[in-house]
């Protein structure tokens, strides 16, 4: 009787889960301006300076004005206190009419060539302090025959961003 108490007792100690230590979040809410435009539909992701093996990477979406909430284990609940270097993907939907297809790398179709997508070579960087915390991130683009890709800031925020090079090309020429 004994042993299978003992063996019970096992069983059911063996079911428990291993929780991470709960750690503390702050509010954060953002804009993500690049070359003067507020970049729509960007994902944006905070990843620990100093903390490379970290199970925590807060993240958002920007929406059409190029504002953002992070989001670490709850929708829109903040991030922890420190220091992070920011990775951005904006995706350049116009070449999908809509959203990446199912197994398309989206750096491939950055409108910012990749230059913000590893946390490593980012010149983005953000500091979380332990309140509210409201942040711009913004940057300039452009030169070096990068391809880059933006959107003219008369077409932002428009319900179809579908122009294409063509017709800018067009308008431009009237």
């Amino acid at each position: 009787m004994r042993l299978v108490l003992l063996f019970v007792l096992v069983a059911l100690a063996g079911c428990g889960q291993l929780t991470a230590p709960a750690i503390s979040v702050y509010p954060v809410e953002g804009q993500l301006i690049v070359s003067g435009i507020p970049a729509v539909n960007a994902q944006v992701a905070f990843h620990p300076i100093g903390e490379p093996t970290s199970s925590y990477h807060p993240v958002g979406t920007t929406g059409a004005d190029g504002r953002f909430r992070l989001t670490t284990r709850t929708t829109g609940d903040g991030a922890p206190a420190g220091e992070y270097a920011v990775t951005v993907i904006w995706t350049n939907h116009e070449l999908f009419g809509g959203d990446c297809p199912c197994g398309a790398d989206p750096t491939q179709h950055d409108r910012l060539c990749g230059a913000y997508a590893d946390p490593a070579t980012s010149r983005l960087r953000a500091t979380i302090r332990a309140q509210h915390n409201e942040i711009t991130l913004e940057t300039t683009v452009g030169g070096g025959g990068r391809g880059w890709n933006l959107p003219r800031l008369q077409d932002v925020g428009r319900k179809t961003d579908r122009v294409t090079p063509t017709e800018r090309d067009r308008e431009q020429q009237k």
